[in-house]
């Protein structure tokens, strides 16, 4: 039977017009199927779906919004880290310290607007980098990270949000005061003498499920560098910053899942994402899903499908110490599996739409307490009618305003309880 290709508009005259009664073929999870009244025609909800859990590539991190540094031991996730490396830039056009600056103190400061883990107690350590930003080097990666050796600065806090105060070494705020000829006459000539810093956050050990991720505001009016000192005129301050839109920073994320079981052994075997499926943000891990059986069961039926959703059920227990994502992003990979990502035809009827990346679009799912859902029957449409079998892939919701270390776990398509599903509303 030859398969036809609906428009949306297409497909709500034929809901309307059809008066089958819905089938379900399988009651295992079938308190994630939706209000079956929505659709008109039968429900098939156990055709095969094909899902594993990948590593990430490297993201960009140059200039984000939102920085996010810290360490945490999650049990099913490994060990996290972030570090930061940025240009603290003079906040006037030059400077000038008058006559024999004299430094009193100095003093680093940050602004954390959430935090992500377990209260601990968290070493704060500052380095001066002996390696300069790259002017030919226009887009800094999570991988990436720059050459630091003199620790000029620590501090050990408790976990909490708001403004956190680091005291650094008199002599590297003398060095700047000591600068002569050109070097304070702007901040191209600056970045020759202090080429940034890098914040890095150290705990002596971490038990399973320890730890804390910070998520700093760069650009707060608290995150700058004070220097406090005396010239013949007096008492003076004055103040080193990160100037949006011209200081560059970047943070370098890293992930060790060789402490976790299930995840490790899944990345080397992905037939076990049967059972369970790891969702990380920070650069960490998403899912690829397939539908290997689609095109034949179609076919086999004589089926014209009217409506497709796909469901991810969050793991019971797995969202109890460190929460799950606020949404999720399904974008599909045509042809070179992880090379090409692409947004759904069907982004613009996902069910609880966050705002995406770009503007007056959306792909992203929200959180629905216990799943994430996405109409995909476009998509579906698409692959039904195309010679290409392209891949979907889910990953953490995020953007350059909404990074965080969120992770979660969901059930793979044959978990024993509330399965991944693909809901298919067709007629004959």
């Amino acid at each position: 039977m030859k398969l036809l290709r609906f428009s949306s508009v297409q497909v709500i005259l034929i809901l309307s017009l059809a008066f089958f009664s819905c089938k379900k073929d399988s009651n295992v999870g079938s308190n994630f199927i939706p209000n079956e009244n929505k659709f008109t025609g039968l429900l098939v909800d156990t055709l095969s779906i094909s899902a594993y859990t990948v590593t990430n590539d490297s993201t960009i991190t140059q200039g984000i919004k939102k920085v996010i540094i810290g360490q945490l031991n999650d049990q099913e996730f490994g060990l996290t880290d972030g570090q930061f490396f940025g240009q603290f830039l003079l906040s006037t056009n030059s400077a000038n310290f008058g006559t024999s600056p004299l430094v009193d103190s100095v003093v680093l400061s940050f602004y954390v607007d959430t935090i992500y883990g377990n209260s601990l107690q968290t070493t704060f350590k500052v380095f001066e980098l002996d390696e300069a930003f790259n002017a030919a080097k226009t887009v800094y990666y999570s991988t990436n990270s720059l050459a630091y050796t003199n620790e000029i600065g620590n501090t050990l806090v408790n976990a909490d949000t708001g403004t956190f105060s680091i005291k650094l070494q008199n002599t590297f705020a003398q060095k700047i005061l000591n600068a002569t000829g050109d070097t304070l006459a702007n901040n191209a000539n600056f970045l020759n003498l202090i080429k940034g810093i890098s914040i890095k956050a150290e705990q002596a050990s971490l038990n399973n499920n320890e730890g804390v991720l910070y998520t700093i505001d760069p650009y707060h009016p608290n995150t700058k560098i004070r220097i406090y000192y005396q010239n013949g005129s007096g008492a003076q301050t004055y103040d080193l910053k990160l100037i949006s839109g011209t200081s560059r920073h970047f943070t370098k994320y890293s992930h060790d899942y060789t402490s976790t079981t299930d995840l490790q052994n899944q990345l080397l075997d992905p037939t076990l994402g049967n059972n369970r499926l790891f969702l990380q943000s920070f650069a960490g891990t998403h899912l690829n899903i397939s539908f290997p059986t689609l095109k034949k069961w179609f076919t086999d039926h004589k089926a014209l499908l009217h409506h497709a959703e796909i469901v991810f059920p969050i793991e019971i227990g797995s969202t109890s110490i460190f929460n799950a994502p606020k949404g999720a992003m399904l974008v599909y990979d045509s042809a070179n599996l992880n090379k090409s990502f692409k947004r759904l035809p069907d982004r613009y009827t996902i069910l609880n739409a966050l705002p995406s990346m770009e503007s007056n679009e959306t792909y992203g799912g929200a959180l629905e307490t216990d799943k994430y859902r996405f109409i995909i029957t476009q998509f579906l449409l698409n692959q039904l009618t195309g010679s290409l079998q392209d891949h979907l892939l889910l990953f953490p919701y995020e953007n350059s305003t909404n990074i965080s270390p969120q992770r979660t776990i969901l059930n793979g398509s044959k978990n024993g309880s509330t399965p991944l599903k693909l809901l298919i509303y067709y007629t004959k």
